[in-house]
């Protein structure tokens, strides 16, 4: 989990920055400034931050995307940290201002590299290793504008599953709360007025009937603790479905491991293009990106395929080896036998990629579309069972004893 520092240190020259760091912990934060030179005078906890990072975990990818094509833009016409301190106002992702208020600051007293400033700021590693590389070999503008694509690309999928689970989340959360306000206060009325018809004719009752409305009348004399432990349990029901261990299952399904598989294939291939074309080697490009995987087995095949590299295997030849899927063995080996650079080819292995995840995405869309209406209606039937059905077992109750209302 990130957290985020306001900090006061001691920079180069005596002068005093301040600004805000990214980290696991209070000791990282510590160790992080002064890697970066900095002597650490005052480190405070920001909580509003901190609890921004710890939901979202990242910088919005089409801010981001916007930085970084803002930069690219600019980059031969201006001081660097002046680009990025202007970058500030047209941001309107809070983490990310906050970053480049700070990335501005370090980079005008502490004067390191752009790559090393911006990983101390909470940018990702794979993007900050990739502009150091740039920056070294002249190429910063190119890559800051390979990054913005795959930002552009990762924010579009992301919108698109986002649109698509709206409505069904929505639903199911008015169902959730439907529930909720029934047992706070329909149900209780619906007792009083059983109770009060029952004193008119039987007071017998269905058993069912009867520990449903002793649970009402539980709930209507402790509303709270009933509040509490209702949507504790619906947190850790939503907390189980997101659990590690229902993900691994969901990702038996072939159609969600294959789209997983494509998605970190197009976004680690295309971190790797930007970190080749800068002019880091095949083998430090790959080792870079590692720790950048979510899927295992991406993970092992690049770390093979670093070591493979390192030893002098080709690039065609260590992705094979590694295990990577057919059509990256396939695009690989078509990227590096192309006359105009296989940083071209690359390009085109990744634009075929985004085709197919774009297609997949929206395959799942409409398995999303045909689901839910489904689910929806289990949603409604169980909300019907836990509100409607016990009123009318109670008036049929009255009316089979005689009341009549």
């Amino acid at each position: 989990m990130k957290h985020a520092f306001n900090f006061k240190a001691v920079a180069r020259g005596e002068r005093i920055i301040s600004g805000t760091v990214f980290a696991s912990s209070r000791d990282v934060a510590v160790d992080t400034l002064r890697s970066n030179g900095l002597r650490p005078l005052n480190l405070r906890w920001s909580l509003n931050y901190s609890l921004e990072a710890s939901v979202r975990q990242s910088f919005d990818p089409k801010e981001l995307a916007l930085f970084y094509e803002t930069l690219a833009a600019q980059y031969e016409n201006g001081v660097l940290e002046s680009l990025v301190s202007d970058s500030t106002e047209f941001v309107h992702d809070k983490l990310l201002q906050v970053s480049l208020a700070t990335l501005a600051q370090r980079l005008a007293f502490h004067g390191g590299s752009l790559g090393r400033e911006m990983q101390a700021c909470g940018f990702p590693p794979s993007h900050c290793s990739a502009i150091d590389a740039a920056t070294a070999s002249g190429r910063l503008p190119e890559t800051l504008k390979s990054l913005a694509e795959d930002c552009v690309r990762n924010a579009e999928l992301g919108d698109e599953l986002r649109t698509a689970l709206l409505v069904p989340g929505l639903a199911f959360l008015a169902i959730i709360g439907m529930v909720w306000a029934n047992f706070m206060f329909v149900a209780p009325t619906m007792r009083r007025l059983w109770v009060s018809m029952s004193r008119m004719g039987s007071s017998e009752a269905n058993s069912l009937l009867t520990h449903y409305m002793n649970f009402v009348n539980w709930v209507s004399e402790h509303r709270l603790p009933f509040s509490v432990l209702y949507f504790t349990v619906w947190m850790a029901i939503i907390g189980l479905f997101l659990s590690p261990p229902v993900k691994r299952l969901l990702a038996r399904i072939r159609f969600v491991r294959e789209l997983r598989e494509r998605s970190e294939m197009l976004r680690q291939w295309t971190l790797w293009r930007a970190l080749y074309e800068s002019g880091e080697t095949s083998a430090v490009a790959a080792e870079k990106l590692v720790e950048n995987c979510e899927l295992e087995a991406s993970r092992r095949s690049f770390r093979e395929m670093a070591r493979l590299l390192a030893n002098g295997v080709s690039v065609p030849d260590a992705v094979k080896i590694a295990r990577f899927p057919t059509y990256v063995q396939n695009g690989v080996t078509a990227a590096f036998k192309r006359n105009d650079g296989a940083g071209n080819g690359i390009a085109i292995m990744n634009k075929r990629l985004a085709h197919d995840v774009s297609m997949s995405v929206r395959q799942l869309k409409e398995i999303i579309r045909t689901v839910a209406p489904l689910t929806l209606g289990l949603g409604v039937a169980g909300m019907f069972l836990l509100t409607l059905l016990p009123t009318f077992a109670m008036f049929g109750s009255l009316l089979k004893h005689g009341v009549r209302i």
